[in-house]
């Protein structure tokens, strides 16, 4: 895994809008996995545990994203936060492959190479804050949030698992 972020910040913009931030990152993350699971020994002796499956996974995937938040203060003890981000991610060179043994032979596999794949989601989000009094404050916030699907849920090989559609 490797990746990289940046991000400008500027402050005291106007009296209204104290601060403006612009930035970008990318990220990176590769996998392999690979898994025996074996029957249970038919005797005290672990040797007598034969092969029941291998699997084997694998895949890439690349997020790049760009965001942007300002806050303002319309009036005393009124605080607004806008933002907006928009992440782009692929997934690539997956593979997800199970082969099932038959006494101690390897059968037939299934699985094998997965397309690949790519999705967007642009998220917005606005926030308040009122200050009722020194001690007191109240706040209120909407937004869209996702979460990616993550390498183990598209390529892990507990069982032959493939990627899914996700929106």
């Amino acid at each position: 895994e490797f990746g990289a972020s940046a991000i400008l910040s500027s402050s005291d913009v106007t009296d209204i809008v104290p601060s403006v931030q612009l930035g970008a990152d990318f990220r990176t993350v590769g996998g392999e996995d690979r898994a025996i699971t074996y029957n249970r020994p038919t005797t005290t002796d672990v040797a007598s545990a034969t092969i029941n499956r291998t699997n084997f996974g694998r895949g890439t995937q690349r997020f790049v994203a760009g965001f942007g938040q300002l806050r303002a203060t319309p009036i005393a003890r009124v605080e607004a936060t806008l933002s907006l981000r928009y992440d782009y991610w692929t997934n690539t060179n997956g593979v997800s492959e199970m082969t099932k043994y038959t006494n101690a032979a390897a059968g037939q596999s299934a699985g094998g190479a997965l397309a690949d794949s790519h999705q967007s989601s642009l998220n917005p989000s606005a926030s308040v804050r009122v200050d009722a009094t020194d001690h007191l404050s109240f706040r209120g916030a909407a937004y869209r949030a996702f979460r990616a699907p993550g390498l183990n849920n598209l390529y892990r090989n507990g069982g032959l698992m493939y990627p899914y559609s996700w929106y």
